[in-house]
């Protein structure tokens, strides 16, 4: 009986793992990436500060993990579900350093653009 219980909670959707890559569309991680800045802006880093996950949402911070995950290449500096919102702030700042805008990482089709270009050949 304990057996087929726990059977039926292993299979049932919230139990399941969080699918990734996670889709969303720029939008979204627009609004999720405003959340985590509101967040770390009015929280002093000095003090202990909960998961982002747990700050701004699992949805939003699943956003912003997929995006850290999509520009950090395979680093190890990716974001986690264990760092808060300030530290993957950075992250995605740091990886996103040339892009133009207020929020990094928003990508040329989607209305971001590159702040430093690779310089034209010459003639």
């Amino acid at each position: 009986m304990r057996i087929a219980l726990i059977l039926i909670l292993l299979a049932s959707p919230a139990a399941a793992a969080p699918e990734y890559p996670v889709r969303h569309t720029t939008a979204e991680y627009v609004a999720a990436y405003g959340k985590a800045r509101a967040y770390a802006q009015a929280h002093s880093p000095l003090k202990a500060q909960p998961t982002c996950r747990k700050a701004i949402g699992r949805r939003a911070s699943m956003v912003l993990e997929q995006r850290c995950r999509d520009v950090a290449g395979g680093t190890r500096s990716n974001c986690t579900t264990h760092d808060v919102c300030e530290d993957m702030i950075t992250r995605l700042t740091w990886h996103c350093a040339f892009w133009q805008g207020d929020v990094p990482c928003v990508y040329d089709e989607d209305g971001g653009a590159i702040r430093n270009p690779a310089p034209a050949a010459r003639p």
